[in-house]
């Protein structure tokens, strides 16, 4: 799976979603009690229902957002003293997060951590490509 990230889009839908469920029900049902008309009560709830459709299906992204982010924060914890391979030939170190590791660097150029053997999957592993 893919990693998700809603940091970009994620107050855009919580204000799509609360129009949907708020404000628009709330001017067709104030148009409602002007022209008392039976089908703008059920676009209103209509209306309303999807807002609660968009607002549900946001929540369930987020929860799977941050089991995501639990899990990569787990796995970067358990791995502090090694040299992570990232895209290309690079590295990066487990600690402070330092890209300017070579292939052969036995500890971080900027932190000073000794580094220890890599035994377990890439982080493009665990959370997906």
């Amino acid at each position: 799976m893919k990693k998700i990230n809603s940091i970009h889009y994620g107050g855009k839908v919580l204000l799509v979603g609360g129009l949907f469920l708020s404000v628009f029900p709330a001017g067709i049902m104030g148009i409602n009690q002007i022209l008392n008309n039976e089908i703008l009560s059920t676009v209103a709830k209509i209306v309303f229902l999807i807002g609660v459709i968009i607002i549900s299906f946001f929540f369930v992204h987020l929860a799977i957002e941050f089991r995501q982010d639990k899990k990569i924060d787990q796995y970067y914890l358990s791995h502090k003293n090694v040299k992570i391979q990232i895209q290309g030939n690079g590295y990066e170190c487990g600690a402070c997060g330092s890209r300017n590791l070579k292939d052969k660097s036995k500890w971080c150029y900027v932190c000073g951590c000794q580094f220890g053997e890599y035994k377990d999957k890439t982080p493009q592993d665990i959370i997906g490509k």
